[in-house]
């Protein structure tokens, strides 16, 4: 843990570049989403991202990377409500 911390503090220089800004925030909520056993992490993840998103809206890849969070976290809940809704 303490060198995935230490990596995320050298890349804070990079996630205001828009070149770097979708693989910044991509390691970022990859980080929080799985830094402990809660289901607060993913949220505050996804927090991180949508910030990121609202500050880089232009950045095609920053939306990729937030679309492909919320089908890996939230992927199964949504299509067990879809589920529940066509029965």
């Amino acid at each position: 843990m303490q060198l995935t911390e230490t990596i995320l503090n050298e890349l804070r220089k990079y996630e205001n570049s828009i070149e770097h800004a979708a693989h910044v925030a991509y390691l970022r909520a990859q980080y929080r989403a799985k830094e402990r056993i809660s289901i607060e992490k993913p949220r505050n993840a996804l927090i991180s991202l949508m910030t990121r998103v609202h500050i880089f809206p232009q950045c095609t890849a920053l939306r990729k990377v937030l679309a492909n969070f919320l089908l890996d976290n939230y992927g199964t809940a949504l299509s067990n409500k879809i589920q529940v809704l066509e029965e």
